[in-house]
């Protein structure tokens, strides 16, 4: 399973491995398969905070009801998230609504079946994965330990940060990474050292860099976030595990040691480690 962050309340979901997701904007989340241009899509938006002092359970749950009756529906209660829903058909595309309630957040889910796919069970099973991603929704912070997806921001961060250190525009990493440059640069800057050991967000880059290419010579990594109390950090996941490595710790724990780097023999180490810690 996957773990999305929804909104900007630091509230997450659980979505099977199947599911990609796609920031609309800072509110709403877009999870599809990504298979098909008709793919059908789930969307989740936090559509409003009450306040906790003038937050009523009671009170919401009468709102919900009002609303629900004017949908001709019945609020359901799972866990300790109440919602309802009701389907509408737009130009044969159909969707299926969800307001839903979650302490004193009210969000916004919606799952839409396009007219062009064809395939009879798609409906009940988008409904089911809808569902079941409803039933998950958390706080981050209950969760002492977790690895969720990055955002399209945290990824537009990961490559400005690496067009920045290589100079050169995005359109070109590629050809770096291809070409051997990419590595050697990052080799140069951690040689030369013409930067301050207390200059985190210059480390920070560095170490993104770093996991950038290990991500290019060993592709079974993807990038996830781990986030808590104390902020987020951009770490690397393998594929079909939990093992994550902190590429950014990594390369900032061995500058502030004056340890010497040599990045290909570092990255080459580090992946027979973590083959090694998952048994294969």
């Amino acid at each position: 399973m996957k773990t999305f962050e929804i909104g900007i309340g630091r509230m997450v979901i659980k979505a099977p491995d199947y599911y990609y997701c796609e920031q609309e904007n800072e509110e709403t989340v877009m999870l599809s398969r990504q298979e098909e241009d008709d793919e059908p899509e789930i969307r989740f938006t936090v559509i409003g905070v009450v306040p906790v002092e003038q937050f009523s359970a009671e009170d919401m749950l009468a709102r919900f009801r009002d609303e629900a009756a004017e949908k001709n529906t019945e609020v359901r209660q799972v866990q300790d998230k109440v919602y309802f829903s009701y389907k509408k058909e737009y130009d044969g595309d159909i969707i299926y609504y969800y307001q839903i309630s979650y302490l004193n957040s009210i969000i916004s889910m919606s799952a839409c079946v396009y007219k062009e796919c064809t395939d009879e069970t798609v409906h009940s099973t988008i409904l089911k994965d809808a569902e079941q991603m409803l039933e998950s929704i958390d706080l981050l912070e209950n969760s002492k330990f977790v690895v969720i997806e990055p955002k399209d921001t945290d990824i537009d961060y990961v490559v400005d940060s690496v067009c920045q250190l290589l100079k050169v525009e995005e359109e070109e990493v590629g050809d770096y990474y291809e070409s051997g440059k990419a590595l050697d640069r990052l080799q140069v800057l951690l040689d030369d050292r013409l930067f301050r050991l207390d200059d985190l967000v210059y480390l920070e880059k560095l170490g993104l860099l770093f996991g950038s290419l290990i991500r290019y010579y060993y592709q079974e990594f993807s990038w996830a976030v781990i986030s808590d109390e104390y902020g987020r950090e951009l770490v690397l996941r393998f594929r079909g595990h939990e093992a994550v490595s902190f590429p950014i710790s990594m390369i900032r724990k061995r500058l502030e040691e004056g340890e010497h780097i040599n990045v290909a023999e570092l990255m080459t180490d580090h992946y027979d480690s973590v083959l090694a810690n998952i048994g294969q």
